[in-house]
């Protein structure tokens, strides 16, 4: 399937929201190329950031003129999501390929260890790798993330299917407007979120489950998770209540904040606590 018209001038249009300057990588790997967008100081403790469902790695936009001061920040774009990323080779078609992909695209940043962020589908995948390799992340952040500490309500999926039937090109609107209760959304934003994007698959979905107990217990590195009080994607007192229990967990809960206005709309929450939580976080390596 060819890449939409006007995607990556839409995804262009976000980009150039960053207010610190940046570069792309494209990572040749098993899985395809991915694409990253690289920012902030050279030298500086690393942070990977995925983003969620269709939001690309531009979408970071919010947050990453807070993190660049210090730190040397790797944006994904996930393989096979809307983005620059390029599928081919083995599809990702399971839970151990996507840890297995993001093996990759650290070694082919030169990161070993690293704080490593997501929103929504990219927290459901930073807390999975997390699992599976605790010794390459030295502390986690997960913003509202989707199926980690709780499953996603039964209306929040029932509203979805719409999404993955036909060609209506408001449905992705709608559905945000119903998460988000109406809130305002930056225009440009929507646009990309929302749009037609197209492009190469490779697998299929690999839909996000709640980890067992066991797994959840794995995550003993330090750990920053904001729930989104207004979510309709996560309940939020079940998330909160379920990440607490984590070893060394900090939670942040963003009372009027939904899925779907974090991370963009809430910077001057979010921000301060994120960045004092990884500077804590690194003083402890």
């Amino acid at each position: 399937m060819p890449i939409a018209a006007g995607f990556y001038d839409r995804y262009d249009a976000v980009l150039m929201k960053w207010p610190v300057p940046h570069e792309p990588a494209d990572l040749p790997g098993r899985f395809g190329v991915t694409h990253v967008n690289v920012c902030g100081a050279d030298g500086g403790s690393p942070v990977v950031l995925l983003p969620g469902g269709r939001s690309t790695s531009a979408g970071w936009y919010a947050n990453v003129g807070a993190l660049a001061p210090v730190h040397r920040v790797y944006a994904v774009d996930i393989l096979g999501d809307a983005g620059r990323s390029v599928p081919g080779g083995d599809p990702v078609a399971s839970r151990d390929d996507i840890v297995a992909w993001l093996d990759g695209v650290l070694d082919g940043l030169g990161v070993g260890a690293t704080a490593l962020g997501g929103h929504s589908y990219g927290g459901w995948i930073a807390a999975r790798y997390a699992i599976a390799r605790p010794e390459r992340v030295s502390s986690l952040v997960l913003v509202d993330p989707t199926d980690t500490f709780s499953a996603t309500p039964l209306d929040f999926r029932l509203r979805g299917i719409p999404l993955f039937l036909g060609r209506d090109p408001g449905r992705f609107r709608r559905f945000r407007q119903w998460e988000t209760g109406g809130r305002p959304v930056d225009p440009e934003f929507l646009d990309l979120w929302a749009g037609p994007f197209g492009g190469p698959r490779a697998g299929r979905f690999v839909w996000p489950k709640v980890p067992r107990p066991a797994g959840l217990a794995r995550l003993t590195m330090p750990v920053l998770v904001f729930a989104a009080g207004q979510s309709r994607q996560n309940k939020a007192a079940a998330l909160a209540g379920a990440a607490r229990k984590l070893p060394d967990a900090r939670v942040v809960e963003l009372a009027d904040a939904t899925h779907f206005t974090v991370p963009q709309d809430r910077p001057d929450e979010i921000n301060p606590v994120l960045a004092d939580f990884l500077a804590h976080a690194a003083d402890r390596e």
